[in-house]
């Protein structure tokens, strides 16, 4: 289970909002499991949209994701972060404010920007 206030309490995140399908959602969310290795202290967890929680179970399988994953069937997540594309990456400082938000696919350049800013690197 997913529990967004506690992902933060202590540490900095990267929120990603994906389908439960392959594509671009799935590809963003491995670049920045990949990305997030550099930054230890940056938690990342996901947000799967809607969808059936049979296929996004088997996507998590599918990509090994060790992070927690969450289904928000109801988009009320997705609502509160403004979520309209997928994928939506939200980066968190520690406490739970938004530094920044990243809509679509995001360069590996920009996405280890936002990483280390939220770490307190930048």
């Amino acid at each position: 289970m997913l529990n967004s206030c506690e992902l933060v309490e202590r540490t900095p995140a990267a929120l990603v909002f994906i389908n439960d399908g392959e594509g671009r959602c799935a590809t963003t969310l491995d670049q920045v499991v990949a990305g997030a290795r550099k930054f230890p202290r940056v938690k990342v967890a996901a947000v799967v949209i809607g969808g059936e929680r049979s296929r996004a179970r088997s996507l998590l399988a599918a990509h090994r994701w060790s992070i927690p994953v969450a289904q928000d069937r109801d988009g009320a997540l997705s609502n509160l972060y403004g979520v309209a594309v997928c994928p939506q990456v939200v980066f968190l400082r520690e406490g739970g404010v938004v530094d920044a938000v990243s809509v679509g696919e995001v360069s590996a350049a920009e996405l280890s920007r936002r990483l280390s800013a939220i770490d307190g690197e930048a």
